[in-house]
């Protein structure tokens, strides 16, 4: 199954308690509407929801050109351990989470490992009477089907006509830190974390969409099991590996999608083949550039074990998401079996 990482930041203005609110109230919002989705292809998606709390450390990784990013801390993996112990149409908290809530506020279950399903809210604790019950999500869920307005769609977008911008700043005002973005003009330094077929369609400003497509591509799965270790030296162990795979891999024409940090193994997703960096030896090069990162990565110190999975075939490549926040993937049996090899063959 896909997984999705959301983070809500607190700052010292706003109470932990008020957050895990509102990430729990999020969570009943996508159980309600998703937990027995059936898609257009007749396949039946099942949710399971994880919510931790605590600190964690969001650190850049790479240089030059070729940016990302992890997320790393003990909430991650008490996320994972909780998700793990989730049954399908379930919003579990873990025990650190539920220690900072109230348990009148929340219809629950706390299970003997500690973990607390939610069944409901009783009580919403944004309000200043604690004794008013809570009325239900009836407002988000018709705000949250109210069709959106595609930013690309805007006319006059950077225009000076007020209605324009008025509707400009209805939009991104759900995803405040793009006006941030926008008033600070670090555009040049985001670009140092977009994937290159992405950068190139931007360049010619061309839509997006344009990059949506059923593509022959070669894919490598790549798994790091690092040492046991601080958080500082895991930081070190996969920066260090993702330089040398970047390197490795630009040189042969491919694109490194994503790095995910997550159960303690580092995984690495690798393209050959994508848009504008289409090759008649793809799969050779995929081949050995698998072939070199396992020797170069290996010889790292803290690197404990390498294993690749890479093959080849029919993916669907596109941007997907909400347009405040989209990313560019591939989808398709070739990547689960690339994984499957990853996992297997070690």
């Amino acid at each position: 199954g896909d997984a999705f990482l959301a983070l809500w930041k607190t700052d010292k203005r706003t109470f932990l308690c008020h957050t895990i609110h509102t990430a729990i109230a999020c969570a009943l919002i996508i159980q309600h509407s998703y937990a027995s989705y059936e898609t257009d292809v007749k396949v039946n998606l099942k949710v399971k929801l994880a919510i931790s709390a605590g600190n964690l450390i969001f650190t850049p990784i790479g240089t030059g050109i070729n940016m990302n990013y992890i997320i790393v801390g003990l909430p991650v993996l008490e996320a994972k351990i909780a998700e793990s112990q989730c049954m399908s149409g379930e919003v579990k908290l873990t025990p650190t989470a539920w220690g900072h809530c109230y348990s009148r506020n929340y219809d629950h279950v706390i299970n003997g490992d500690g973990h607390v399903t939610i069944k409901a809210i009783l009580y919403d604790p944004h309000e200043q009477d604690v004794s008013k019950p809570f009325l239900g999500f009836g407002a988000k869920i018709r705000q949250m089907n109210k069709p959106f307005i595609d930013l690309e769609n805007l006319t006059n977008f950077y225009s000076d006509d007020t209605s324009a911008l008025s509707r400009k700043n209805e939009c991104l005002s759900l995803r405040k830190t793009i006006l941030k973005i926008e008033e600070k003009n670090i555009g040049s330094e985001i670009r140092k974390f977009m994937i290159r077929p992405v950068l190139t369609q931007i360049d010619a400003h061309q839509p997006l969409e344009y990059l949506t497509e059923m593509r022959q591509v070669s894919v490598l799965f790549v798994t790091l099991k690092p040492r046991e270790c601080p958080f500082p030296q895991l930081i070190t162990i996969v920066n260090n590996s993702y330089q040398i795979t970047c390197e490795i891999v630009y040189k042969s024409m491919g694109c490194v999608n994503k790095i995910i940090l997550f159960d303690k193994d580092i995984m690495i997703l690798v393209i050959f083949g994508l848009r504008g960096f289409k090759h008649e030896s793809e799969a050779q090069a995929a081949l050995k550039c698998a072939y070199s990162i396992k020797k170069s990565v290996s010889a790292l110190d803290g690197v404990l074990e390498v294993s690749i999975g890479v093959t080849t075939g029919q993916v669907y490549c596109g941007v997907v998401g909400h347009p405040l926040r989209r990313e560019f993937t591939v989808i398709g049996a070739i990547v689960n079996k690339a994984a499957r090899f990853m996992c297997e063959f070690r």
